[in-house]
């Protein structure tokens, strides 16, 4: 596991900086048109309508059109970094928790084989107070996956109902706000789970 924490760490810090500095290179970060603090690929507000690509209209510096040409980047990076995180959570976590199962189970086959015939605690309730740690861990892996699908599940849904064009001219209002509590909560559902 020493050997592997440094690829932990080398991938979300290379992904993150090839990833901002080839949006930025792209001129792919702008404010959003709904006046939520988020990044657009193009800079197309509504002042920009009737002007062409690259014109700035009058009282203004960023050009209508900004980033255009490299959006698949910014969808590209952006769908990597809201599919991969769930699959990768999942799957360390179901990890950590067979790894604990087995822990436990060779500590149970130890202990069984080490008390000859004349242990009687070994019945059904003492195997599965046992096996209370993995328990745990289990539990603790549910609430850490529910506390991320509460969080990130509301954009991940957003860019599946983009990419599947319902949402063409934006989200209704009521799913921004849900978002955008659920998004800043985060901290709070980590809180929780570790109490």
């Amino acid at each position: 596991s020493s050997k592997l924490e440094p690829f932990f760490h080398a991938v979300p810090i290379g992904f993150a900086l090839i990833a901002s500095i080839t949006l930025l290179a792209e001129h792919n970060y702008n404010s959003s048109w709904d006046g939520i603090c988020n990044n657009t690929p193009v800079h197309d507000p509504p002042h920009c309508i009737g002007y062409e690509d690259g014109e700035a209209p009058e009282g203004f510096e960023i050009p209508c059109g900004q980033g255009r040409g490299g959006e698949i980047f910014f969808y590209a990076f952006g769908l990597v970094s809201l599919f991969i995180p769930p699959i990768v959570v999942c799957v360390s976590l179901g990890m950590i928790f067979r790894f604990v199962h087995k822990q436990e189970s060779r500590t149970i086959r130890f202990h069984g084989a080490g008390a000859g015939n004349n242990n009687t605690q070994n019945t059904a309730d003492s195997a599965a107070e046992d096996h209370r740690m993995s328990r745990s861990v289990l539990y603790r892996a549910l609430a850490y996956s529910t506390a991320y699908i509460l969080s990130w599940g509301w954009a991940i849904l957003h860019s599946i109902l983009n990419l599947a064009g319902l949402w063409v001219e934006g989200s209704p209002i009521v799913y921004v706000y849900l978002w955008n509590i659920f998004a800043s909560l985060q901290g709070l559902f980590n809180l929780l789970i570790y109490m």
